[in-house]
């Protein structure tokens, strides 16, 4: 618990650190790229939403240690709430600003670029192994048991 709680603090840490940076460059990146009030904002709130979202995750170390009150831990879960329901709108552009290929994300359905998620989710169901007609079958055979006990 204590590895994770680190690594935790140091992706929280640089987070932070590297805002701050941007923010003293004047809201620049890497000398090329300026961004806007808004951008800062949402980066902003990405920050806030990891903080939240890590000490979440160690809640029950925190109250434990009575390093933070379960009161506490309420107002943080509707402050990271509020922080997803502002975030959600720019979900997709922050995502696609990455312009990760399809391969890079492992030809995952979800890292296409085109909008046509649920279509590739579906085809990507039929073609796993066990949603085959004829699947293996040990599997077949163990459905076959149990549905013809079935009382419907």
């Amino acid at each position: 618990r204590l590895t994770r709680a680190h690594s935790y603090w140091v992706l929280l840490r640089d987070m932070i650190q590297g805002i701050a940076e941007i923010v003293a460059n004047g809201n620049t990146v890497h000398s090329t790229v300026s961004l806007g009030q808004e951008n800062m904002k949402t980066l902003a709130n990405l920050r806030d939403l990891m903080g939240a979202t890590v000490l979440e995750a160690l809640a029950g170390d925190l109250v434990a240690f009575s390093v933070v009150s379960g009161e506490a831990l309420l107002a943080l879960r509707a402050r990271a709430e509020t922080l997803a329901a502002e975030l959600a709108p720019q979900a997709i552009g922050l995502v696609d600003a990455w312009d990760f290929t399809d391969a890079q994300l492992g030809h995952s359905a979800i890292g296409a670029n085109d909008g046509d998620l649920y279509r590739r989710l579906f085809e990507y169901a039929q073609q796993e192994p066990l949603n085959q007609p004829d699947g293996p079958k040990q599997h077949i055979e163990h459905l076959k048991r149990l549905t013809s006990r079935a009382k419907l």
